[in-house]
């Protein structure tokens, strides 16, 4: 708004609680990871906005924004709510999981997109999908999907068998007119995030080694690192953007896949290390935190428990190892990182 100033017509601001939006213009507030009511109004407004008057409509996307606009197509609120936590409890790929919700929503898979017809609506976008697709970023709102309906399909039985039934709709495809007029420029994405963070450990006079990024599940990224954390040198670090797959039943704690993994690397590192897990949305899960940083000392008695209830978070936050940023206004997924201090 600040860069182009009176070329702006209208705004509209869509963003979870807590998140800084100090901006003259409509600011409207829904649920992340689990759409809520408000979200289904978010949505709802988004849409109205789109085909409203102007020359064009810019879409400035980040992450997370698949919970904040929900338009279900062919169910309800509540079903959505119950796929969406039968996904993430069965450990679901984010794409897989996109793949999904394309096709079961007004809103993404380029339903915005058609909305704004004809005028173009270019997306400029953070992504928060490890080596994924602009389609990816938020369910791809703005973007056709060339995405097969049977890889959906599959997704959906492999992962939500009890949703089978589901119809899944055509989202707006490749050859389509509307998605003539889609444009895509990514502005960052995780492997960004990673670099900027063995940026800063260098400046401090760290020797920082980039690992690849990773999906892998938390047990074997933690096998993982307690492995490397053995290997580390004095003032060397080792850094790597990630989103690890973390299966969460409906009765856990209070937690998230950055804390849970740093208290799994927290009960075996060497001495003298330190290992952080970080969101950089500043929402780790239902953690209200953004991650920990631990060191050998941190997995202390009742570790084990807190792990298989899925309540890391109070652990870590009574042995002051949590990181409390709050909401970031941003998403590039996880940072990873270790150090070696003495």
């Amino acid at each position: 708004l600040r860069a182009l100033g009176a070329r702006v017509e209208a705004a509209l601001v869509v963003c979870p609680d807590g998140t800084p939006a100090d901006v003259a213009t409509p600011v409207l507030r829904a649920a992340h990871p689990i759409p809520d009511e408000r979200s289904l109004a978010a949505a709802a407004e988004a849409l109205r906005f789109a085909r409203g008057p102007g020359d064009g409509v810019l879409l400035l996307l980040s992450g997370g924004a698949s919970a904040l606009l929900a338009a279900p197509r062919g169910l309800s609120l509540e079903q959505k709510a119950q796929l969406t936590r039968a996904l993430q409890a069965r450990g679901a790929p984010i794409t897989a999981m996109n793949a999904i919700r394309r096709r079961l929503s007004w809103i993404k898979g380029g339903g915005l997109l058609r909305a704004a017809a004809p005028r173009p609506m270019p997306t400029v976008a953070l992504r928060d999908v490890l080596g994924g697709a602009p389609w990816d970023v938020a369910s791809g709102p703005g973007l056709p999907d060339p995405t097969s309906d049977p890889a959906a399909r599959a997704a959906l039985e492999a992962y939500a068998p009890e949703h089978r039934s589901l119809r899944l709709y055509t989202p707006c495809l490749p050859l389509s007119p509307a998605a003539r007029r889609a444009r895509y420029h990514e502005v960052a994405g995780p492997e960004d995030a990673a670099a900027m963070l063995a940026t800063v450990l260098r400046r401090r006079g760290a020797r920082v080694e980039l690992g690849a990024p990773s999906t892998a599940h938390v047990e074997a990224l933690a096998a993982e690192y307690q492995e490397r954390a053995a290997r580390l040198g004095v003032g060397e670090a080792w850094v790597r953007c990630a989103e690890p797959t973390l299966a969460v039943p409906a009765a856990a704690g209070r937690g998230g896949r950055s804390t849970h993994l740093a208290l799994l690397v927290a009960s075996r590192p060497p001495p003298g290390v330190a290992f952080l897990a970080g969101a950089t949305d500043g929402a780790d899960g239902s953690s209200g935190t953004a991650g920990a940083v631990v060191t050998r000392d941190t997995a202390l008695a009742g570790a084990n428990e807190a792990l298989a209830a899925y309540d890391t978070a109070p652990y870590l936050d009574a042995r002051g190892a949590t990181l409390r940023l709050g909401p970031t206004g941003i998403n590039l997924a996880d940072v990873h990182a270790l150090y070696r201090a003495s």
